[in-house]
């Protein structure tokens, strides 16, 4: 719930802060505030009532400029009240946005179970100096992205742009051994993008392995990506063995 916030902050803040602040409600409650304070673009008081419903943004023209579907937030207001809680938002549209979110915890004092990844997982060998491009909207994904990859793959040469068009345009100039595509994005999106590489480059760009990035999994959008020629796919937020695993099998048939 924090990353979508903090990633629709990042998103819609071109200039000053983004902010975040967890906090115990107060000295009497066992509640925790959520707090993510941004001084971005705003949301029109009229649109307030509107903005925590599935596929609405604050406008077609935010939409358009920014990308994203609006399920976000609609997802994240039901985990909340799943988990007992109640997110609220104050915002004035040009001055920014405050999402707030409350959920009931207690202090634990101690943790006694120890945990040992070392034995849960199997050795995946990865092979070193893969040329990756990632094409992805949000700043705070990108960081995340970033960061992982870094981790998991050894002496990784990694571009990162902002959309569709732009991954093009480095494919066009580029030899990669995988492009990772988050599927909405503006101008052009992941769609468009893997129809583009695949049609209208010319070789090798146009065999490059496709592997596609997306918060909806549903049978339409994954049968989807394939028609339009994308390798696989992974969730998000991705689990990073997944992640791995797919990254090494594709390229694995890349390089042969």
């Amino acid at each position: 719930m924090l990353i979508n916030l903090t990633g629709n902050a990042l998103k819609f803040t071109e200039k000053g802060s983004v902010t975040i602040e967890v906090k115990q409600c107060s000295e009497s409650s066992k509640g925790v505030c959520f707090s993510v304070i941004d001084t971005g673009i705003g949301i029109a008081e009229d649109k307030m009532k509107f903005i925590f419903e599935s596929f609405v943004s604050e406008s077609s023209d935010t939409t358009r400029k920014f990308g994203g579907t609006g399920l976000g937030l609609t997802i994240s207001k039901q985990l909340v009240e799943l988990m007992g809680g109640e997110l609220k938002v104050k915002s004035k549209q040009g001055e920014g946005s405050v999402f707030t979110f409350t959920l009931p915890m207690t202090r634990v004092e101690s943790l006694t179970s120890e945990i040992n990844d070392s034995n849960d997982k199997k050795e995946l060998k990865v092979r070193p100096g893969l040329r990756i491009l990632l094409a992805e909207d949000n700043k705070f994904n990108q960081m995340v992205a970033e960061d992982t990859l870094n981790t998991l793959l050894p002496e990784l040469s990694m571009t990162m742009v902002d959309n569709g068009k732009e991954a093009v345009e480095k494919l066009k100039a580029n030899i990669y051994d995988l492009v990772i595509l988050d599927i909405h994005m503006p101008e052009m999106d992941g769609y468009e993008a893997a129809s583009f590489i695949r049609n209208q480059l010319p070789p090798p760009a146009n065999s490059i392995p496709i592997l596609a990035m997306t918060a909806n999994v549903i049978a339409e959008e994954i049968e989807k990506c394939f028609d339009v020629g994308m390798n696989a796919y992974v969730s998000k937020p991705f689990n990073e063995e997944d992640l791995l695993k797919k990254i090494i099998a594709l390229t694995e048939i890349r390089k042969k």
